[in-house]
């Protein structure tokens, strides 16, 4: 009778030490599943700025190429001097509709153009040689809603002329644009 009394209280006690066990083992198991999430939204989080920053980088990448064709399109139209001389050192800045900022991902955008100092060097009038010099510098800036999505591209536009007369009037030899990221 003694060894049944003894057998029970030693079954007495381990069921205390079962449920301390199990806590812990269920601790264990929360901070496991704790840090799963905290995987999955960091990944998340690491897949949405990708995507916000892609889309504001195309939305200045467009606004600087539509700058550049419209600019170029202005010189052949309107003359070199003339349009050149309309540009100004200022950076405007870009009024974002709601259904822009939707479609583009940015909420801020501006641009600057500048005139690059078109002073072509030629020899004598009616030599065949074709000079090259820069034309004008495009500057765009674009952010988004999340941090880390400012995006900054500059373009210098290049041409070649024949002569004097063909680079006034916009006839140019050939053109050539580079771009750059900014920042």
């Amino acid at each position: 009778m003694k060894s049944v009394f003894w057998c029970c209280q030693w079954r007495q006690r381990q069921r205390g030490s079962a449920l301390l066990l199990t806590l812990i083992f269920m601790a264990v198991l929360a901070r496991m599943a704790l840090s799963a999430v905290d995987a999955a939204l960091l990944g998340t989080s690491l897949a949405l700025n990708y995507r916000d920053h892609d889309r504001v980088f195309h939305a200045a990448e467009a606004l600087l190429f539509a700058l550049d064709s419209s600019l170029l399109a202005r010189v052949q139209s309107d003359g070199l001097q003339v349009t050149l001389s309309t540009l100004s050192d200022v950076e405007v800045s870009i009024v974002m509709s709601p259904g822009m900022m939707e479609n583009s991902g940015a909420t801020k955008m501006s641009y600057q153009a500048v005139s690059a100092g078109h002073d072509f060097y030629f020899s004598a009038p009616g030599a065949p040689a074709v000079t090259c010099g820069p034309l004008y510098q495009l500057a765009v800036r674009a952010s988004g809603v999340r941090p880390g999505t400012d995006v900054g591209l500059g373009l210098e536009r290049r041409v070649c002329c024949v002569d004097a007369l063909a680079c006034e009037a916009g006839d140019f030899a050939s053109t050539n644009r580079q771009w750059r990221r900014l920042h």
